[in-house]
């Protein structure tokens, strides 16, 4: 993928021609000049030259079949552009070479497209400078949609990565987790964070705001949070659940946090021996919950064992 580094641009190109193409439009520059004598005309692109140039040498080959018309042109489009003065309305035109005829309806190009092409392939891909020729209407289908997904994919051109996002402004938002690239600063005085995209911005924002919506309901807790699945997280210390279990061979720690998994597991990457989670075993007969910290023990044992009293010493 390629961006436009022109100031307010920013337009991404899929591939290295169009982007080149593009970057002529900033400059002004037209390569392509007309080698007539006399003739002033300069062009983005060889192709329109050469179309410019069948001007010049009075080569027309696409020719009205309208009855009372017959006037000709030098390309296709000049041909298209003149038959909607007839018809006022889209016109399909044959681009199988040297044929131009035209016709009111896709339907009817199609059926006149298969004189030009063998009847074991009846079906042709009109997607330029392609042209392949298919036996069934699905594999022509099949194939279509492969055009489709070039045209719509933006590849990040980062080396090593080439994800393809389906919308440029995805692209971009990936784009900045390479080059680290925050453009959104929290406006606090005296906090400087900053963040790759506006929603971000705005989660952050609730900490300043003291919008804490999300309410833990346990009896004697009250705690609140920014987040869903930061309250999630934290109701799981008090059920003593431990779903968060470490994969590595020989180590059977678990915990109630994922944030805490990544620090233990960080532990095992780095070669160091990670400490055992500290547990917090109820100790009441025939209970065998356990818990990351005093408090949340302290609270099971209120709730569950002695109902009705205000504290415990553990």
């Amino acid at each position: 993928v390629y961006i436009c580094p022109e100031q307010g641009c920013g337009k991404i190109c899929s591939k290295k021609a169009k982007f080149k193409l593009h970057m002529l439009s900033h400059t002004g520059e037209r390569p392509y000049k007309c080698s007539y004598e006399g003739c002033q005309w300069a062009f983005t692109t060889a192709y329109k030259l050469k179309r410019h140039e069948q001007s010049h040498d009075g080569s027309k080959l696409y020719k009205c079949e309208l009855a009372g018309c017959g006037k000709r042109f030098t390309t296709i489009y000049n041909l298209k552009h003149h038959m909607k003065g007839h018809y006022n309305q889209n016109v399909e035109v044959c681009t199988y070479e040297n044929c131009g005829q035209t016709f009111k309806s896709k339907y009817k190009l199609q059926m006149h497209m298969r004189k030009h092409i063998p009847p074991d392939r009846p079906f042709r891909c009109d997607f330029p400078g392609c042209g392949k020729t298919f036996v069934t209407a699905s594999s022509f289908g099949s194939h279509h949609r492969i055009h489709e997904k070039e045209e719509t994919e933006f590849t990040c051109s980062f080396e090593g990565c080439n994800k393809k996002f389906d919308k440029a402004c995805r692209l971009k938002l990936h784009m900045r987790s390479h080059t680290g690239e925050r453009p959104f600063v929290c406006g606090v005085e005296g906090c400087g964070w900053s963040f790759v995209c506006v929603s971000k911005l705005k989660r952050h924002m609730s900490k300043h705001t003291g919008d804490r919506k999300f309410m833990c309901t346990e009896e004697g807790c009250g705690k609140c949070f920014t987040r869903s699945e930061h309250l999630k997280g934290h109701m799981i210390t008090h059920s003593g659940d431990r779903p968060y279990k470490c994969s590595f061979p020989d180590c059977d720690a678990s915990f109630s946090a994922r944030s805490s998994l990544y620090v233990h597991t960080k532990k095992h990457n780095e070669g160091l021996e990670p400490k055992p989670p500290t547990v917090y075993d109820c100790p009441v007969d025939g209970c065998d919950k356990t818990y990351r910290n005093k408090s949340s023990l302290n609270s099971h044992i209120l709730k569950i064992h002695l109902p009705g009293m205000n504290s415990v010493v553990l």
